[in-house]
């Protein structure tokens, strides 16, 4: 089940519309947000939240593929191998494979 997950791709218009609809937001609305008043929008304030926006455009494409092999994501081969491990030596198997090292992490 989870193979399917992994190998399915984020459709392309939802991301291209993502972004656009953020940069829309930030270039068109944000400015004139700030022209109202200097006490309800700053322009360093639109810089700020141009900034927040962008860094969840960021992140919705990291969240896209949880189960991918970047520095990001959960080492999930390397919990799935010391269950492995776990659970044959409570069985008394001795012949128990290599534990995966995972990088960066500790568990």
């Amino acid at each position: 089940m989870l193979e399917r997950t992994k190998v399915t791709p984020m459709p392309f218009s939802y991301t291209l519309a993502i972004r656009r609809i953020t940069y829309l937001f930030c270039f068109l609305c944000l400015p004139s947000v700030s022209r109202i008043s200097p006490a309800t929008g700053p322009p360093l304030l639109t810089v700020i939240i141009s900034y927040i926006f962008f860094g969840l455009d960021a992140l919705a494409d990291d969240l896209e593929a949880p189960f991918s092999d970047t520095f990001m994501v959960i080492p999930l081969d390397a919990m799935a191998r010391a269950v492995e491990i776990n659970v044959l030596e409570s069985l008394g198997e001795k012949d128990l494979p290599e534990p995966i090292l995972a990088e960066g992490f500790s568990f």
